[in-house]
Order: C-alpha cells, then sequence, then structure tokens
C-alpha cells in the first residue's frame, strides 16, 4: 500500500553488487487502486520476463554483463510475500521461475485466522473512517507512495495520513483479504457496513502456504523472521519453511529470537547482528546462483 523502490537498504544493495549480483529494485502498483493479483503480482511477474529477455542489453550498454538464467529474488514484509508469489505466477505464465526466494518477514498464509480478526500488528487505531480515507485516494493505481515520517518503528506511517491510516484500518478491522483482493480508489462507493469477503479460491491465489501444499512452488526458498513481530506472525514463516520441506523443496529458515518486524532495517554488513541475523539468507541464495 506504501512506500516505492528507493526503500532497499543501500548496504544490502552494496553487498549484492560485492557478490557479483545485480540488483534490480522494483515498482509495483499499490492497493487498493488495484487488486493485489492484476496489480502488484502480474507487475512483478511481468518484471521476471523483463530481466530475461531485456535486461541484459540495457546492462551490457552500460558495460555490464548479466546473466539471465541466474535471477534470485529478495523481498521485505509484503515484498516477500510477492517475491514468493513469483514461483507460482511464472509457470502460470509460462516464464522460467527465479533460481532462489529470500524473505524477510513476510506473511505466507492469508488463509490464517489472523487476517480474519482485528489485532494492532503494532500500529495505533485509526482516526479517520474509511470513507474519509478513501476519499483522499487515487482514481487510478500508483507505483509508490512515500509517507510524511521517517519513523522506522511504524514503517514511515503516520496517524492523519490518510494512506497511513488505511493500513491502520487493515489491521484493526476484518478487511485485510478484501482489501487486497477486492481493492477500491477514490471514486467508488463505500458502504462501510459492507462486509463482503473474497471467496477461497481468490485467497489461495495470494497464499505462499497454500501454493506450496498444492504443488505449485518449487523454488529453493530462505525465510528470515523475528520471533516478536506482531506485524507478522513468525508461526506462518516456521509453518510455510516446513511445506517447503515437506514437498521436497530445498528451503532453510532462520527465527530469530526477540527480533521485531524490520529488525534488518539498520543493520550493516561487518557487523555482529549482520552475520548472525541476515548474511545466511544471503548465502543461501548465493548457493543457487
Amino acid at each position: 500500500m506504501t512506500l516505492s523502490r528507493k526503500e532497499v537498504r543501500p548496504w544490502q544493495t552494496r553487498h549484492l553488487l560485492d557478490r557479483g549480483m545485480l540488483p534490480v529494485s522494483l515498482d509495483y502498483r499499490l492497493c487498493p487502486e488495484i487488486n493485489l493479483v492484476d496489480g502488484a503480482m502480474t507487475d512483478l511477474r511481468d518484471a521476471i520476463a523483463w530481466a530475461r529477455s531485456e535486461l541484459p542489453t540495457v546492462a551490457k550498454s552500460a558495460g555490464v554483463l548479466v546473466d539471465p538464467y541466474r535471477i534470485v529474488l529478495v523481498g521485505w514484509s509484503t515484498g516477500a510475500t510477492l517475491a514468493m508469489s513469483l514461483a507460482w505466477t511464472t509457470l502460470a505464465a509460462g516464464i522460467e521461475p527465479p533460481n532462489a526466494i529470500l524473505a524477510f518477514y513476510g506473511p505466507s498464509d492469508y488463509e490464517a485466522k489472523v487476517w480474519q480478526e482485528p489485532r494492532s500488528g503494532g500500529y495505533p487505531l485509526p482516526t479517520l473512517t474509511m470513507s474519509d480515507i478513501q476519499s483522499h485516494l487515487f482514481a487510478n493505481p500508483v507505483s509508490y507512495y512515500i509517507p510524511p515520517s521517517k519513523d522506522a518503528g511504524l514503517g514511515g506511517l503516520v496517524s492523519g495520513d490518510p494512506r497511513s491510516e488505511l493500513v491502520f484500518a487493515t489491521f484493526h478491522s476484518r478487511k485485510m483479504a478484501q482489501i487486497l483482493l477486492q481493492g477500491f480508489t477514490s471514486s467508488d462507493r463505500n458502504d462501510e457496513d459492507t462486509d463482503s469477503h473474497p471467496s477461497p479460491s481468490q485467497i489461495t491465489e495470494i497464499s505462499p502456504l497454500a501454493q506450496i501444499r498444492a504443488g505449485n512452488y518449487r523454488v529453493p526458498t530462505f525465510i528470515l523472521h523475528g520471533t516478536e513481530d506482531d506485524v507478522v506472525p513468525v508461526s506462518q514463516s516456521v509453518e510455510c519453511e516446513g511445506a517447503l520441506r515437506a514437498q521436497g523443496v530445498p528451503s532453510g529458515i532462520l527465527t530469530l529470537k526477540g527480533k521485531q518486524h524490520l529488525f534488518d532495517l539498520f543493520l550493516k554488513p561487518g557487523t555482529e547482528e549482520w552475520e548472525r541475523c541476515v548474511l545466511p539468507g544471503y548465502d543461501f541464495l548465493a548457493k543457487w546462483v
């Protein structure tokens, strides 16, 4: 719903370069002006196709040689879920999937009851009504939104900013799947008493765990997740990695005691915390390229 490709940590970009990988950060159309499937998931799938067919020419013009057959994905939070979605959306489109995925604390089970119940997720109560929030949204999809705060603890979200308030309202209501899968714009009619729900098959379409269990997910994946994450329950990542192993998919998980959401935001290469909390994930990726 918020942020942009520019939020990628520059020291993690440098780490990838030092390991011979060319980082490409992607913008995608945000919810709720378009739903997750038609927006972000489609945009990332198209980006993989572009990276395999056109990126080598673009990079060569700058004197950089890239191998389009060795592509890995890194994602944080919802970006991790989107990275994981490429394991099955590519197959459906006849595109070769990525070689491996590194997922930082992303939701992996949208069928779980936790998304159907009001909870804080570490966010304050919204101060605006959903009608007020909707009136400040855009009429057409946007590919980035930078909140007016740099509060790392809330991912930059701030009370009073309508789009930040949308995130707060999403967590404090039972409408997570509804907002992600059905979407709405500033011009849609909003009835706050309406409580429509996506179908089970629609929820399965965005849920990595369901796709793993269905046998549609074969990409090696490593997951990093803090045990004190109040935005995304660590139990989802544990269950997801267990399902990968059960399906015979190469995988790994590092659960970090006491760490919260965005735990790696300021961890830098060379520090003890980086070596312990982040580096194992990048080492996993390196094995597949």
